[in-house]
């Protein structure tokens, strides 16, 4: 396969059903496609990120990619694109696309975009718990939390973590329990906290405020 048609494959995504044995015939993000006449593909560095939720009040399946875009060649697109960040004297532009399982043929742009550093959650992992995908970031040296919420396809920030405090990357990662976001974080080596978040009271919490969040605290003694 030659490196053109690399870049056109790379960006497409399909579905398989383990159960069933179906699959969905291979979908090429629209934005892309869009992008490329504008400018060459391959001389930009093309990021994303794809994730899979649920939600249970309409029991829809979605499939949720983030675009990173970065790169001499995107001045071409000033103008065009909404989400402009001057990195490094290159042109970065971001964007959302959703695909909702049995109903969308083509991927759907998504007018919100998540705050992330290139989407990059390889250091804590995502998480999908009760309608919502989840992954951690940093806001300067502060970890910040993402909750995107797969019905209404829109994101809310969470930015008190003061409990888990401003340390390494990888003393913590995100894990679902019983249907809830939980921070893990392993102090020493005898020692595992979890931080359970009242998924409730989080979605009915704005990015302004946060009085309404709760998390409760578990502590898990390791044997010697």
């Amino acid at each position: 396969m030659d490196s053109d048609n690399e870049v056109k494959e790379d960006h497409a995504a399909g579905l398989y059903n383990v159960i069933t044995k179906e699959a969905t015939p291979w979908i090429r993000s629209s934005y892309l496609a869009q992008v490329e006449k504008l400018c060459d593909l391959s001389k930009v560095d093309v990021y994303r990120t794809y994730e899979f939720g649920f939600y249970p009040t309409t029991r829809e399946y979605k499939v949720i990619c983030m675009w990173s875009i970065s790169g001499y060649e995107l001045p071409k697109l000033e103008g065009y694109m909404e989400y402009t960040i001057y990195e490094d004297e290159e042109e970065n532009y971001k964007m959302c696309e959703a695909l909702t399982l049995g109903s969308d043929t083509a991927w759907r742009r998504i007018d919100k975009v998540p705050p992330s550093d290139k989407f990059s959650k390889d250091l804590y992992g995502s998480v999908y718990a009760n309608g919502s995908i989840y992954w951690m970031y940093y806001n300067d040296i502060r970890p910040m939390l993402v909750a995107f919420d797969v019905g209404i396809e829109d994101y809310r920030v969470i930015p008190d973590l003061d409990m888990i405090g401003i340390d390494r990357p990888n003393s913590y990662y995100l894990m679902e329990l019983d249907g809830h976001l939980v921070i893990v974080k392993n102090p020493d080596n005898h020692t595992v906290n979890l931080w359970i978040l009242d998924d409730d009271c989080d979605k009915n919490t704005s990015t302004t405020n946060t009085s309404n969040i709760k998390w409760t605290k578990e502590i898990i003694m390791l044997p010697i």
